[in-house]
């Protein structure tokens, strides 16, 4: 069984992916959220904001990473965040995630839509195409 360890430097827009074996993968990082910056970032924004509520150890949350990746990329109209679950537990509890990944739409600051656990890319994009402007 090989693991994944995943980590940012500081400062650093990358994300590390290292495998029990020594390889490293390098990948473009998603603007990380904390607890405090939720507020303004997501509740104060005019527009639609997806938060991708997740976990270092949730396996589901790694495979859905690299598909949230690529739809932030595809719908760069739309703002995409992330926020670790495991370190910022405030706006977790307070919209009461219990299923991780789940990803929250917000519109103008509302919720309009949860998806809770993994989607393959396609019905993930399928799900999405509704919030992109005409």
């Amino acid at each position: 069984m090989i693991l994944f360890y995943s980590y940012s430097a500081p400062g650093s827009n990358y994300k590390y992916l290292t495998n029990t074996n020594g390889h490293v993968k390098i990948t473009a990082m998603l603007k990380e959220i904390t607890d405090n910056e939720f507020i303004l970032e997501v509740e104060q924004h005019n527009g639609v904001v997806l938060v991708d509520f997740w976990a270092p150890w949730c396996g589901p949350c790694l495979m859905m990473g690299p598909i949230y990746e690529k739809m932030a990329k595809k719908f760069s109209e739309l703002k995409f965040l992330k926020i670790n679950t495991e370190e910022h537990m405030e706006h977790a509890s307070r919209y009461n995630v219990s299923g991780i990944p789940c990803i929250i739409v917000f519109k103008n600051g509302k919720e309009i839509e949860r998806l809770v656990g993994f989607r393959p890319e396609k019905a993930f994009e399928e799900a999405l195409s509704k919030y992109a402007p005409a």
